[in-house]
């Protein structure tokens, strides 16, 4: 019930109703991952979710090959889009882990776009 996860890699940075966000009522924290067939070296993320329904607080991960590693936490966001630097890590899968929407959608975590460098 959600928009399409496949939007949030497809090249358009745009921060309107555009993005993926999770099923209607589906318990909190929601995540959506990228996947590399190899391990790539990133140490940035820009993040772009729905204005006025920004992600107030979620976590950048990163998998380690035994489990997710936190990269950034996030709490009290009120912006759309965002940058975040961290030391290098090596990797083939990136996610971010919503664990509350905006205000006035709490439930919801919505992300429009994810680029990773």
């Amino acid at each position: 019930n959600g928009y399409a996860a496949g939007k949030v890699n497809d090249g358009t940075a745009s921060t309107d109703f555009s993005g993926w966000a999770n099923a209607y009522q589906a318990s909190l924290p929601q995540w959506v991952q990228l996947e590399w067939p190899s391990n790539k070296t990133f140490d940035r993320v820009e993040l772009y979710t729905t204005a006025g329904y920004e992600l107030q607080d979620y976590e950048v991960q990163y998998w380690d090959g035994n489990g997710w590693q936190t990269a950034v936490i996030v709490t009290g966001n009120t912006l759309s889009q965002r940058s975040h630097m961290f030391t290098p890590v090596v990797s083939s899968r990136l996610r971010i882990l919503g664990s509350r929407g905006p205000n006035v959608q709490s439930d919801f975590v919505r992300v429009n776009e994810i680029q990773v460098y």
